[in-house]
């Protein structure tokens, strides 16, 4: 197993990243993408939580705290189990076709390598979501770090979908492709449209800013 990377110092998750290993690849990095996203609207809603100005949006406030709080841990859980899910893959890849541990393991750890990337960028759309909902709901002057996070939640759910399209290349079940390519569109689409918009609304918020 992984080391759990909400343990490891960010050096550590680095240098392992960078090395010549299986995991952690891609999936890890697209998912400590997604943590960092978190974190950062959480940033902002913390600077907005107690504004008298904001008091009206207190209890979605405090609600989205929550939320990104949850998907920040539920990031980083994903990022190893990615890591071990593709870690598994890559061994029973090296096997023959014929080897029984690969015939008996292989439909199972080929879908969780694809499952685990598909829920990461289900947490990506949540987060934008969350980040365009405060666009207009908390302090106005860190609304730069909000659109941070969405470009964050952005990336991350691209690269997320990438490693589900790599693993799409050991399924041999067409229905099934199909259905996850037609949700990686649907999502992608949608991910981008909520970037854009959030985008649109931190460069009016801070043109308004420069003009006062």
């Amino acid at each position: 197993m992984t080391d759990p990377i909400a343990a490891l110092p960010v050096a550590t998750f680095l240098d392992q990243l960078a090395a010549r290993t299986p995991a952690p690849g891609g999936g890890a990095a697209a998912a400590v993408a997604a943590a960092l996203s978190a974190a950062a609207a959480q940033m902002v809603v913390s600077y907005s939580i107690g504004r008298k100005a904001l008091a009206a949006h207190e209890t979605f406030l405090r609600e989205a705290q929550t939320s990104l709080a949850a998907a920040r841990a539920d990031a980083l859980d994903l990022g190893t189990r990615d890591a071990d899910a593709y870690a598994h893959l890559e061994s029973l890849l090296r096997l023959p076709d014929d080897d029984p541990r690969r015939q008996r393991e292989f439909a199972q750890a080929r879908d969780a390598a694809t499952d685990v990337p598909l829920r990461l960028l289900d947490l990506a759309l949540r987060l934008a979501d969350i980040a365009l909902a405060l666009a207009t709901r908390s302090n106005p002057r860190l609304v730069s770090d909000l659109a941070v996070a969405a470009a964050l939640a952005d990336g991350a759910g691209r690269a997320a979908a990438w490693n589900v399209r790599a693993n799409l290349a050991h399924e041999d079940r067409p229905g099934r492709r199909v259905s996850i390519e037609t949700r990686l569109t649907g999502a992608l689409e949608r991910l981008a449209t909520t970037t854009r918009r959030l985008e649109t609304a931190a460069i009016e918020s801070l043109r308004t800013q420069a003009a006062r």
